[in-house]
């Protein structure tokens, strides 16, 4: 209640609202240095629990792989939600250079490998047969695109290889 109670002419600190926030200790306040953090406060994504109900940045994990985007997760200096598209690899990052035939996003721009004309300036030539083993893509390990690969990139490249013999 913010009073001095038994008289001793002390206010507890838990009874004191130190960030004006309207909300003490007492009553539920986990930071009364922040006055952006009380209960029922809007959660942020900032490393903090702003809402003070024991959770960190809850609702930000919007890849779903179990970590909040506001947090670096492999420790490169950037999180998700700065632009790292791959934030279990230090060495995938917004601030690398793209490796122009490791068929990864590197550099986090969007772009793998050849498609990365603005870093790679040699298109890089692949043989359609190593593009899948067993159904499986095996040069398609990168988050954009979903990774899985089907028989259908092989398919369209044959189609597109077929079309140019055809203009001959």
């Amino acid at each position: 209640d913010g009073l001095d109670n038994d008289c001793d002419g002390v206010i507890p600190d838990d009874e004191l609202d130190l960030d004006l926030d309207g909300w003490l200790v007492c009553d539920g306040d986990c930071d009364d240095t922040d006055p952006l953090t009380f209960p029922d406060a809007e959660e942020i994504c900032d490393g903090l629990d702003n809402d003070c109900d024991l959770e960190v940045d809850e609702g930000f994990d919007l890849d779903f792989d179990g970590t909040s985007d506001c947090v670096d997760d492999d420790m490169d200096g950037f999180t998700e939600d700065d632009g790292d598209c791959n934030d279990l690899d230090p060495e995938i990052n917004p601030d690398v250079e793209e490796e122009c035939d490791d068929g990864l996003d590197n550099d986090c721009d969007g772009l793998i490998d050849a498609a990365d004309t603005e870093d790679c300036d040699t298109p890089i030539v692949v043989d359609p047969a190593d593009l899948l083993i067993g159904g499986g893509c095996i040069r398609c390990n990168s988050d954009i695109g979903g990774g899985g690969g089907s028989g259908l990139a092989l398919i369209g490249l044959l189609l597109g290889v077929a079309a140019l013999r055809r203009r001959r």
